[in-house]
Formats: C-alpha cells, sequence, structure tokens
C-alpha cells in the first residue's frame, strides 16, 4: 500500500504546528489573531486528513481478514477518536485572541500537550504502521 500522500500530510501537519510553536515563542499576547487563523488551518487540515484516512486505511484495515490487522485498525479510530475530541476541546476553549490572551500560560500547556499527542500519533503511523502496510500487498 502506498503510504506517500499520508506522509505529506503529516509533513504539512508537522510544519502548522511548527509555525504554532513560533508564534507561541514570539509571545501569545502578540500573535494571538494569527494563531487563531492558524488553528483554523490545522483544524482543517487533520480533520481533511483523518477523514482521508479513516476511508483509505483504516476501514479496509477493519474489514481485513488478517485480525491482528483488523485489530489494529480498530484501537488506532478508537485513540485517534479521543485524539479529535481533545483537539476540537481545546480549539473550543481557545476559539477567539481574547481566550488565548486572557489564559495565556494555560493556552500554553494545552497546546503543548494536544500538539505533543498529534506528534506522537504522526509518528506512530510513520515509523510502524505504514511500513507494516508496505509488507502487505493488499488490505
Amino acid at each position: 500500500m502506498n503510504t506517500e500522500h499520508f506522509r505529506q500530510d503529516h509533513r504539512e501537519i508537522h510544519d502548522l504546528v511548527q509555525q504554532l510553536r513560533q508564534m507561541i515563542k514570539l509571545g501569545v499576547e502578540d500573535h494571538a489573531p494569527n494563531i487563531i487563523v492558524l488553528l483554523v488551518r490545522i483544524g482543517e487540515k487533520v480533520s481533511q486528513h483523518l477523514q482521508e484516512e479513516d476511508q483509505q486505511l483504516y476501514l479496509p484495515m477493519a474489514m481485513s481478514k488478517d485480525k491482528n490487522l483488523a485489530d489494529i485498525a480498530i484501537d488506532v479510530q478508537i485513540r485517534m477518536g479521543e485524539i479529535r475530541e481533545a483537539f476540537e476541546e481545546f480549539c473550543e476553549v481557545y476559539s477567539t485572541p481574547a481566550d488565548i490572551i486572557n489564559n495565556s500560560d494555560g493556552f500554553r500547556q494545552d497546546a503543548s500537550a494536544v500538539f505533543k499527542v498529534l506528534h506522537d500519533r504522526m509518528r506512530f503511523e510513520n515509523n510502524e504502521l505504514f511500513p507494516l502496510l508496505a509488507t502487505l500487498v493488499k488490505i
């Protein structure tokens, strides 16, 4: 299975998160409006990526005759649902520049936690799941 499209999405998401981290480092108070715009871009990209993964990757895996592969797909989907929920909650809490400015320390901590989980997930897919799928002829 060719996973290059998903890997490219991961690189793009990583770049967006790096931009966000740079803005946070420069000062959330001064960059709050731009941070909101970037959060929306990250959210859109992650949402599109997850939808494509579900349709093109995890659904076929879950329907596989290989029980181990099907179990992996179900487990990964459950964990991704938890990550998606945490990210959506984060974006709801910090939906305006004022939300970020009024709780800048909380925003920094929450952003660090949410994006670490997202990073760990992408690293798992890139380093463990995709190499496994590359060994399979067809799901």
